[in-house]
């Protein structure tokens, strides 16, 4: 097995290693060799007590449980130690997490919460679910009118410019902006979506008149694309931005005094000041953060509300599991499609309505 790719590779990562010599950089470099190695017959026995340490030996740490409980680590430290030579990733690996997490899950299964994971020790994300919740919420002020922002009609989804307070019952000026829903480029930060922070499933839309409006999310990449915006930060003016389509290029979201709508670059001065939007953040009295917030839990019932089952009766006897569960306010559900803390009424998929079984007796009593 050529050793210089890894060697390279061990050099180049030692500008980012923050733990000296028995740091992640060289443990994953020698470890991935010795995994190359091992998958030639030739097994390469390189760890030691102070290079790379493998810590199997967490199961038999006194403090690992508290109280006792009657599950058996032999096997699951076994599999540790069985793992080891697949294991490419240095002490902090998968083969060790698999097998820690399978140990807490039958822990959990008996009544013990194992919480072992730490940001060091196999850390578990949640983050990527809130990640594509956005960030806000935002409010979008015109540059034209200073005291006017973008708003929607909550009934009729109608976009419009709002001068004075923004606060009126039966209108949206508040979106989140999370990352573009379009599927084209997944992973282009400069694409954005404004979603109703007030009506989750809500986005700003563009129709196919060109007009911008407030639509109930759909299963369509059409869709998608309508509702995804190139964000050109600091166009023109520091500290306005302007929206280009992505379903349109070079078509921009424009002010007028009446309404919002898709027009073409024009190179004046005039177009470009009408195309400006500043995003600024509510008074101090609203809350930031999207309605829904997900979280680790180390042992839990997943059961909670969902559009499928709003009042959550259907999973009380689901067992306890590790993993990431949503936070919805009391009045909201998790809306499965999504992933979002939604109204009922706004969910995508409607609760279907389960009739109770009865039993029928084949045979006629008789009198």
């Amino acid at each position: 097995v050529d050793v210089t790719w890894f060697y390279m590779n061990c050099l180049a990562d030692t500008c980012g290693c923050s733990r000296g010599g028995d740091c992640e950089c060289f443990c994953t470099s020698v470890a991935a060799y010795a995994h190359r190695c091992c998958h030639q017959g030739v097994t390469v026995d390189w760890r030691s007590p102070s290079i790379c340490p493998y810590d199997c030996e967490y199961y038999n740490k006194g403090s690992f449980l508290s109280p006792p409980v009657q599950v058996d680590v032999t096997w699951f430290y076994m599999n540790c130690l069985a793992d080891t030579c697949g294991c490419s990733r240095g002490g902090d690996c998968e083969c060790f997490c698999t097998s820690v997490a399978a140990y807490a899950h039958r822990c959990c299964h008996q009544g013990v919460t194992v919480d072992w994971r730490s940001p060091s020790i196999c850390p578990y994300d949640c983050e990527y679910y809130n990640k594509v919740l956005g960030k806000g919420p935002y409010r979008l002020v015109t540059y034209r009118e200073r005291d006017t922002v973008l708003a929607a009609n909550r009934s009729s989804g109608t976009v419009f410019p709002k001068k004075g307070d923004p606060t009126v019952a039966g209108f949206l000026s508040l979106f989140m902006m999370t990352p573009g829903l379009s599927r084209a480029r997944p992973h282009d930060t400069s694409l954005v979506s404004f979603e109703a922070s007030d009506r989750p499933n809500y986005f700003l839309a563009v129709d196919s008149s060109g007009h911008l409006t407030l639509t109930k999310w759909e299963e369509s990449e059409a869709f998608w694309d309508a509702a995804t915006f190139t964000l050109h930060r600091d166009t023109w003016i520091q500290g306005y931005d302007s929206l280009e389509a992505f379903a349109k290029p070079g078509f921009f979201l424009h002010y007028m005094l009446s309404w919002v709508h898709l027009m073409k670059y024009k190179h004046t001065d005039g177009f470009r000041k009408a195309t400006l939007f500043k995003l600024t953040g509510p008074g101090p009295d609203t809350p930031t953060g999207p309605k829904c917030q997900w979280r680790y839990e180390s042992c839990v019932s997943p059961c909670f509300r969902t559009c499928s089952d709003p009042s959550g009766g259907a999973c009380g006897t689901v067992p306890k599991v590790e993993g990431c569960l949503p936070l919805c306010p009391g009045h909201m559900v998790l809306d499965e499609v999504t992933q979002r803390c939604v109204h009922v009424e706004d969910c995508i998929k409607p609760p279907v309505a389960v009739q109770p079984i009865t039993t029928v007796s084949s045979v006629e009593s008789t009198p």
